[in-house]
């Protein structure tokens, strides 16, 4: 498998003003099978212009358009269920309005801020004439509520005409803490079947969106989002604590899903994660993670590490083992040892210290 992109972003200035950004892209994946449709290969080239503008209007709100154009080329081997060359023109329009509110009472600062965004683009059914390979898993939270396309790849996007709906309310105190809720869902004119009517957005309405996070200067951060129909069944709820200190960091998670064949689970998943990092001594970190499958009422996987850090070079050491067993896949045990160099790659943040070396040069 193999990616490409470059990326550029300007402002126009002038009469068009605002913010403008080109995207190139290539990618192409090789399975080492010959067989049609299990050997497929695919590769595809692709150009992406988006330009946006917001502007303060009357009131204090705040409106915003948005275009975006996408083109792509897809060369397809090896399947006989689609031609070998497909090419699509997709374009996007949207408009916004956002009206940000904000109330002091005492020291105490409310902010409250309601979001209506309209988007269209052509209606479209590319199940027929193109493989969906990269957008299988399709996540919907309050970091893509106001997404032109929720679809976290390229083969497969949003078509339509829809209406994103949402409100964000926060609460921050002067003591150091701090809270917010989001609540919203999507409206469409018509049910996109890309979603194949399933998942949270597979109706013509999606669910209800509901998230809150709560944060203060301890190093407390809580959060939890869930999505649930106009019955106020819950399809998706997932649960994260944390703490984190000097020397130390503590984390823990629980996950709800109903089940979906589209994404792969054929029954509903409960699992509850755990995760904690402490510092040993200057430069030596201890990890330990583990995870418990309440559906198979199994632990998944338990896995320990221990790292050792200075100015030169990173060394990491972890013992991990997967209970989990499937027809294709048996429970193991994995080792692992690795060294990063310093001043080479992304380094992990830790909020410990590093052991002090006079590296040569």
């Amino acid at each position: 498998m193999a990616d490409a992109i470059w990326m550029r972003r300007w402002r126009p200035g002038g009469m068009i003003g605002g913010e403008a950004g080109l995207e190139w892209s290539m990618h192409a994946h090789r399975r080492t099978s010959d067989a049609d449709v299990i050997g497929r290969d695919m590769a595809r080239g692709s150009v992406s212009f988006d330009w946006r503008r917001s502007e303060i209007l009357p009131y204090g709100v705040v409106g915003a358009l948005q275009t975006q154009i996408d083109a792509d080329v897809y060369r397809i081997s090896q399947d006989s269920e689609f031609d070998d060359w497909f090419t699509r023109i997709d374009p996007i329009f949207a408009g916004e309005l956002r009206w940000p509110l904000i109330r002091a009472a005492g020291a105490v600062t409310h902010i409250l801020e309601p979001v209506l965004q309209v988007v269209w683009s052509p209606e479209h059914d590319w199940s027929d004439e193109l493989p969906n390979e990269d957008s299988q898993l399709i996540e919907f939270d309050e970091g893509n509520l106001f997404s032109l396309d929720r679809f976290p790849g390229w083969d497969e996007r949003e078509s339509g005409l829809r209406a994103n709906l949402g409100m964000t309310w926060t609460r921050i105190d002067p003591t150091g803490w701090s809270l917010a809720l989001t609540a919203g869902r999507v409206l469409r004119s018509n049910r996109d079947t890309a979603f194949d009517g399933t998942g949270p957005l597979g109706a013509k309405h999606s669910d209800w969106l509901l998230a809150a996070h709560y944060s203060d200067s301890d190093g407390l951060a809580i959060a939890n989002r869930s999505l649930f129909d106009d019955s106020f069944s819950i399809s998706r709820n997932e649960l994260r604590l944390g703490w984190l200190k000097p020397g130390l960091e503590v984390s823990a998670g629980h996950l709800w899903m109903d089940s979906d064949p589209r994404e792969g689970r054929d029954k509903d998943v409960s699992e509850l994660t755990a995760t904690a990092g402490w510092q040993i001594t200057d430069g030596w970190w201890a990890s330990t993670e583990t995870r418990y499958d309440f559906t198979a009422e199994r632990a998944q996987k338990a896995a320990v590490g221990l790292e050792y850090r200075n100015e030169c070079l990173t060394l990491e050491m972890g013992l991990e083992r997967r209970f989990t067993s499937s027809v294709d896949v048996k429970p193991e045990t994995t080792f692992d040892l690795g060294i990063r160099l310093g001043g080479f790659g992304k380094q992990k943040d830790r909020p410990g210290t590093v052991a002090r070396r006079a590296c040569l040069r």
